[in-house]
C-alpha cells in the first residue's frame, strides 16, 4: 500500500476533495472523499477566494465528520488556461568514482533542467521526466545504479501563469491547509482515462466541463501540448434557456434528462409543457427543437477545439483518434458521431453513463492521487498530511477487515 494522498480538484461548478492511494495493482484506494457546489470560479479563473475557500472548508469538514481524519495538506489541479508545457534538456558528469549513477546525480539533473527562462508573469509547477540518457543511449526509465561517465535528463517544464497560480495558492491557505504540489488536469484525467497504448500512438482528449473544455495533446506517450477554450455545458443549457424563453433550470433539467445532441437520432418527437420565463405560464416546447440548439452548440464546441489545434500547427496524425470525456456532454447521445464529423478522426467516448454521477465528479481527484503516486514511486516521502482522530476507526484498514468478518459469517 503506497502513501496517503489528499487531491483537490478545483473545477468551475464544484470542489472536489479526495484522500487515497495507490494499490499494488495500480488503482487508486480512495479512503474519504467530498463534494461542494462552488460559485467562486467563471471561466476557469477564480473571481472570489473566500468562496472557493469556503467550499473547500465545506469539504474539509464533512471528510473529518465522516471519516474521521484531518487533512493539512494537499495536491491541486491547474486548468489549461493557466499552464504551458515546453521540452528542457540539461545533463551532468556521473560523479561517483566507479561511474555508477546515484540517487545525487539524478537530484542534480532535476535542479538543472529547471534552470530555464520562462515568461515573467508565469513559474515552474512541474517537471515531468521523459526520458534519461546515458553516455548517448535514450530511453531509459530509471537510471540509479546504471554505469556511465555523462547522463541526461530530457523533461516537460510545466510553467503556470504568476497570477492564477497565486489565487489558487490563496484559496487553499484561506482554507487552512498548505499545498504539497499542483497537477495539471490533463495529466491527472489522463491516468484514469488514457491507456498507454493510446498515448504512444496519439490521442486528443477534450475535457467537456461546465464553463470550460480542456483539449490535451498525447504522442510518444506524453502530453505536448494543453489548452483549453471557453465554452462548456453550461453555455448549452444556457442557449436552451434564451432559445425556448424558459428558466435556465428547466433547460438544463430537459438536457440532462433526454441527453441527446444529435436530431436525427430522435425516434419520436414529443412536446413538453414548462414554465415561460417572462411570467407564471405554463408555455409547450418541442424536444426536436431542443435537440437542435444542443446540436448546434455541441458542433460549436467540437470545432473550437479543432480550430485551437490548427491554430498551433498540431498535425491531425493521432492514430487513436479523439477521446471524449467530462460532465457537460459526455453523456449526449450522438457527440461521439458529431466529434468524428468535425476531426475525421475515430472518437472514444469515456463511458459517463456506465458510472455514477459521484464516480464522474471525481474522476479527476482520483487522476491526481494515481500522478503524484506514480512519479512519486521510489522518491522521498510524497504523501499528504493526514491524521487519523482518536476514538475513530481508519476507514480502509478496519472497515475492509469487518467486512471480510461479516463475509465469513454469512459463508460459514
Amino acid at each position: 500500500m503506497g502513501e496517503l494522498v489528499v487531491a483537490i480538484d478545483i473545477g468551475t461548478s464544484k470542489v472536489c476533495v479526495l484522500c487515497g492511494q495507490l494499490n499494488k495493482a495500480g488503482q487508486v484506494e480512495t479512503l474519504a472523499k467530498g463534494v461542494a457546489p462552488c460559485l467562486g470560479v467563471r471561466k476557469g479563473l477564480i473571481v472570489d477566494i473566500e468562496s472557493v475557500a469556503r467550499a473547500i472548508t465545506d469539504v474539509l469538514r464533512q471528510i473529518e465528520a465522516s471519516a474521521g481524519i484531518k487533512i493539512g495538506s494537499a495536491y491541486i489541479n491547474v486548468m489549461g488556461l493557466h499552464v504551458d508545457v515546453f521540452t528542457n534538456r540539461s545533463a551532468v558528469a556521473v560523479s561517483g568514482d566507479n561511474r555508477e549513477i546515484q540517487k545525487n546525480d539524478v537530484e542534480k539533473l532535476m535542479t538543472a533542467v529547471r534552470s530555464v527562462e520562462v515568461p515573467e508573469d508565469a513559474q515552474i509547477i512541474d517537471v515531468i521526466p521523459r526520458q534519461f540518457i546515458i553516455d548517448g543511449y535514450g530511453g531509459i526509465a530509471e537510471p540509479i545504479g546504471m554505469v556511465g561517465v555523462n547522463v541526461e535528463l530530457e523533461a516537460d517544464i510545466v510553467t503556470g501563469k504568476f497570477t492564477s497560480i497565486s489565487n489558487i495558492i490563496k484559496c487553499i491557505e484561506s482554507a487552512g491547509i498548505k499545498i504539497d504540489g499542483l497537477v495539471i488536469s490533463g495529466q491527472a484525467l489522463s491516468e484514469m482515462i488514457l491507456s498507454p497504448e493510446e498515448m504512444e500512438m496519439g490521442v486528443i482528449l477534450i475535457d467537456v466541463g461546465a464553463s470550460v473544455t480542456d483539449v490535451s495533446v498525447f504522442k510518444n506517450g506524453r502530453l505536448f501540448f494543453y489548452e483549453s477554450v471557453l465554452v462548456g455545458g453550461d453555455h448549452i443549457s444556457n442557449d436552451i434557456s434564451i432559445g425556448m424563453k424558459i428558466p435556465y433550470a428547466d433547460a438544463d433539467k430537459i438536457k440532462k434528462d433526454y441527453g441527446l445532441a444529435l436530431s436525427s437520432l430522435i425516434q419520436k418527437d414529443q412536446e413538453l409543457y414548462v414554465n415561460d420565463i417572462n411570467d407564471n405560464t405554463r408555455k409547450r416546447v418541442v424536444i426536436s427543437e431542443i435537440i437542435e440548439v444542443i446540436e448546434a452548440r455541441v458542433y460549436e464546441i467540437m470545432t473550437l477545439c479543432r480550430d485551437l489545434l490548427n491554430d498551433n500547427r498540431i498535425e491531425f496524425d493521432f492514430g487513436a483518434g479523439v477521446v471524449l470525456t467530462g460532465g457537460g456532454i459526455s453523456y449526449f447521445d450522438g457527440n461521439k458521431q458529431i466529434a468524428n464529423e468535425v476531426f475525421r478522426l475515430p472518437v472514444r467516448v469515456y463511458p459517463a453513463r456506465a458510472y455514477s454521477s459521484q464516480k464522474i465528479e471525481s474522476i479527476l481527484a482520483e487522476g491526481i492521487v494515481k500522478h503524484v503516486a506514480r512519479m512519486g514511486k521510489g522518491k522521498p516521502p510524497y504523501g499528504s498530511d493526514v491524521q487519523m482522530l482518536k476514538n475513530r476507526e481508519p476507514a480502509i484498514g478496519i472497515s475492509l477487515f469487518r467486512r471480510a468478518i461479516e463475509l465469513l459469517k454469512r459463508i460459514f
